[in-house]
């Protein structure tokens, strides 16, 4: 290959020689610069190409091999994976990402230690003066007490107060109006309402009566002295309770509307010398009147009329005294 180029050159010379001896240097250059220029890319009589072509050649790659251009590839069946390699080194740090959902609250913690006692605060601002209640017999002086107090009147049970720049101003009563208990029905052994009730029906009994409750030295010298007989009569004539200290059970008689014969044993001797007392036990008006006659007690009871009706009564026989 080298012998062919040697020869090539020295023939190449033997052309510019010839030229340079016929036509003169500027001749001679273009001359051989023609020749140059159309042979530049022959290597022994064959043109160089960038792609493939009869008869020229073919430079090769920057790794010294055909281009693909060249070649026919055919892919083969891909060979088994290669052995992992060894591990990189670890890559920076990547950006800290969104923070998460916030979990669910943990178990509350044991209670800590109780923690040191603060300092003492500082002591505050004194307060305003604080107000009194006063109180004396008589009104207040204009020089009693300061504003803002009151002042309880003892003897008038007022109150004045609070008092002002101007004074204590008019005193209100701490007294309420009188109540009443007009138009209220009893209770106990009253019936009917106040201010007159009466005694109900078998109120009064001799188990009602401690012994010695009523003696003669608790009433006055001109007394008839303690009950000798008593009793309690319903309106059909039957006794409801009684008591006798001179004798058993009375008798009643039912004689006609509003009258009653009543007879206590051991006691019509003392008739002449003997009072009695009737009322009535009734819860309606009823007027009562009782007389001594024939060694018995009649008893009339009648309304607010006059007329005679039957009711609920009592009668208690005393001895007469000095008076009558």
């Amino acid at each position: 290959m080298r012998a062919r180029v040697r020869d090539s050159a020295a023939i190449v010379i033997a052309v510019l020689a010839l030229f340079v001896a016929l036509g003169g240097p500027g001749y001679a250059a273009t001359a051989v610069t023609h020749v140059f220029a159309a042979n530049a890319d022959k290597v022994d009589g064959y043109h160089a190409s960038k792609t493939p072509k009869p008869q020229t050649l073919l430079p090769l790659n920057r790794f010294g091999k055909f281009p693909a251009s060249v070649l026919t590839l055919t892919t083969g069946p891909p060979g088994p994976q290669g052995p992992a390699g060894a591990k990189g080194d670890t890559g920076p740090a990547g950006a800290t990402g969104p923070a998460g959902a916030t979990g669910p609250a943990g178990a509350t913690g044991p209670k800590g230690d109780q923690g040191a006692q603060g300092a003492k605060g500082d002591t505050g601002d004194t307060g305003a003066a604080g107000k009194t209640i006063l109180n004396g017999a008589g009104a207040p002086s204009a020089s009693t007490g300061t504003i803002g107090d009151f002042y309880v009147n003892t003897t008038a049970t007022t109150l004045y107060g609070p008092k002002t720049a101007s004074g204590w101003g008019n005193p209100v009563s701490l007294v309420g109006p009188a109540g009443t208990i007009n138009g209220v029905s009893a209770g106990g052994d009253l019936a009917g309402t106040y201010p007159n009730p009466v005694l109900k029906a078998s109120a009064v009994t001799s188990s009602a009566l401690a012994p010695g409750a009523v003696t003669t030295g608790a009433l006055s010298a001109d007394t008839r002295g303690a009950a000798l007989a008593g009793l309690v009569v319903s309106p059909a004539g039957s006794v409801s309770t009684y008591f006798n200290r001179e004798g058993g059970a009375p008798t009643v008689t039912h004689t006609a509307t509003g009258w009653y014969s009543i007879a206590f044993p051991g006691i019509s001797a003392w008739f002449i010398a003997t009072v009695p007392v009737a009322s009535s036990v009734s819860t309606s008006p009823v007027l009562v009147s009782a007389t001594t006659s024939g060694g018995q007690f009649t008893v009339v009871t009648f309304n607010t009329s006059g007329a005679a009706m039957d009711a609920w009564f009592s009668l208690i026989c005393f001895p007469m005294s000095a008076s009558g």
